[in-house]
């Protein structure tokens, strides 16, 4: 009697085939993993430019947060109008760009029936090449921090996808109370980049929302409608610009 869509950047293109508006875009991000650096520093760091985190074996997780190059999607014209506020604040530390990720959407459709393969079975799994241009930029930057690195090789490096809502808050939510909402189905998604941070609590909501529990946490501001009521968007910084 319930359904949870949790489906990261899929969930737009999964509500919209129900003719659901989610407003979300995706951003990519590379991460990378350095070898054993002696007398590095410990624990966790963030700043500006990047964030890195010490590994059991010595070596550091490091994410890049300088200017990187935002590849646009059909869905970055779609829905530019939402988008507005948070470019406004990101203007400076994002290089848009047309590739790949483009024509891929212009081939992905958009609608299709029960009796059809779908996209998410022709793709399986999202699996993006990391930046190699943004790995060597952030490792200069380190190493200019902390001359301890200097000697550090990168290891391993990895991207990801982003699912991102205009206010950069996610919508856990039900459907009712949206166009073409369906009853039972709900969504967690749109975390923007902080989705491993709020993972235990949005679950907990959205267990508490599918069960009718009153719970713990106000669920207004997580509402999917928010997008289509009037509400007036106010974005949180740093999230395009990975």
């Amino acid at each position: 009697s319930a359904v949870l869509v949790a489906g990261g950047v899929w969930s737009r293109l999964f509500l919209d085939n129900l003719g659901i508006h989610l407003p979300q875009l995706r951003t990519k991000n590379t991460v990378l993993r350095t070898t054993p650096v002696p007398d590095g520093p410990q624990g966790s760091f963030k700043c500006k430019h990047f964030t890195l985190r010490q590994r059991l074996d010595g070596g550091y997780t490091i994410a890049s947060a300088l200017p990187g190059r935002y590849q646009l999607t059909p869905d970055s014209f779609r829905l530019m109008r939402a988008f507005l506020p948070t470019l406004r604040n990101e203007w400076r530390g994002v290089r848009p760009g047309i590739g790949p990720a483009f024509i891929e959407g212009l081939r992905t459709p958009r609608r299709w029936r029960a009796d059809q393969v779908t996209p998410f079975e022709r793709t399986r799994v999202l699996d993006p090449a990391p930046d190699l241009a943004a790995i060597g930029r952030v490792m200069d930057v380190v190493r200019a921090a902390y001359p301890v690195f200097r000697d550090a090789q990168v290891a391993q490096s990895w991207a990801g996808y982003i699912d991102v809502l205009p206010d950069l808050i996610p919508a856990i939510s039900t459907t009712e109370g949206v166009r073409n909402g369906i009853p039972g189905l709900h969504v967690a998604t749109g975390f923007s980049g902080h989705g491993f941070g709020l993972g235990t609590g949005a679950g907990r909501l959205a267990a508490d929302l599918i069960s009718g529990d009153a719970g713990g946490v106000d669920p207004a501001p997580f509402r999917l409608h928010r997008f289509s009521d009037g509400s007036a968007m106010t974005p949180l910084e740093g999230v395009l610009r990975r």
